[in-house]
Order: structure tokens, then C-alpha cells, then sequence
């Protein structure tokens, strides 16, 4: 049995370990295996404990960069969230902007509306005042020449009727042309 072990155990070890095996016998067979197995044991548990740390700060590292990421992310997606209210503020700010402009515009021009339509109105107020000054001066005027026309016929009439001597009528004629000079 310890042979047949020895036989499916030298695949394991070199030539040398098999030459010796030969040299020193079924006992010294046995130590060599029970050293050879501690070594390979040994360092196996070495190999383990070097695989185990290297997992476990790969484990951490990536933990680490996980979070870093983490981290990156939120502060990308608020600095999305601030710039897309910043955007947001400024078109509303735009739009009421906007809004005040074209008040400020309807207002001005109700303003012009206002002021050109008094402006018109007093114009329209003051050329009828000037037409009707027009036509109270166009009727002391016809007044007027109603007035002399009546004196003129009356001077006739008095003509008329009454003789003058002949040193009164040049009287007459000037008293005549005098009246019709003054009006």
C-alpha cells in the first residue's frame, strides 16, 4: 500500500525526490513525504493567506472606487439639478421680462392715444371757437352795412322831402360823405 501510494505520489515530486525515495527505503519514504507534504501545505496556507489579502483589497479597493463613484455621480447629478434650475429661473425671469416690456408698450401707447386725442379734440374746440368768432364778426360786419345802408336811405328820404337852400346842401354833402367815411 505504502508503495502503491509512493507510485501514485511521485508524479508529485521530482526525480530526485524518487531516487532518494529508492536509496532510503519505505521509512525514509515516509518522512520525506510528511516534509515534502508540510512544505506544500505550508505554502499553500502562504498562497491562501497572499490569494485572501489580495481579494479582500481588491474587495476594498473596489468598495472604495464604488463610492468614489458614488460620490462623483450625486455630485453630477446635482450639479444637473442646480444648472437645470438656473436655466429654468432665467427663461421664467426672461418670459416676466418679456411680459412687462409689452405692459410697458400698451401702456405707452395708451398714453400716445390719450394725449393725441385731446390733442385733437382742443384743435377741433379751438377752430370752432375761431369759426364762430368768424362768423359774430361776419354779422357785426353785415350789421354794420345793414346800418349805413338804412342811414343812406333815410339821408334820401330827408332829401327828398326837404328842400335845402343851396348854401345848406354842400352842408349836406359833406354831413353824407363824412357818415359814410366813419362806417
Amino acid at each position: 500500500m505504502k508503495k502503491t501510494s509512493a507510485i501514485l505520489l511521485g508524479t508529485i515530486f521530482s526525480l530526485s525526490s524518487v531516487q532518494s525515495f529508492a536509496n532510503t527505503g519505505n521509512e525514509g519514504l515516509t518522512d520525506q513525504l510528511k516534509n515534502s507534504f508540510a512544505g506544500q501545505r505550508e505554502t499553500s496556507k502562504q498562497e491562501y493567506r497572499i490569494l485572501q489579502k489580495s481579494t479582500t483589497d481588491n474587495a476594498s479597493n473596489n468598495a472604495n472606487s464604488a463610492s468614489a463613484n458614488n460620490v462623483n455621480v450625486n455630485d453630477i447629478k446635482q450639479n444637473i439639478s442646480e444648472r437645470g434650475r438656473t436655466a429654468v429661473d432665467n427663461r421664467t425671469e426672461s418670459v416676466r421680462q418679456q411680459a412687462k416690456n409689452a405692459n410697458d408698450r400698451v401702456e405707452a401707447a395708451k398714453q400716445q392715444g390719450s394725449t393725441q386725442l385731446n390733442n385733437r379734440a382742443e384743435s377741433v374746440r379751438q377752430q370752432t371757437q375761431n369759426a364762430n368768432g368768424r362768423i359774430e364778426s361776419a354779422k357785426q360786419q353785415s350789421q354794420n352795412a345793414n346800418n349805413r345802408v338804412e342811414a343812406a336811405k333815410q339821408q334820401l328820404q330827408n332829401a327828398n322831402t326837404k328842400q335845402p337852400q343851396s348854401n345848406s346842401v354842400d352842408a349836406w354833402r359833406k354831413q353824407s360823405q363824412s357818415s359814410q367815411n366813419s362806417n
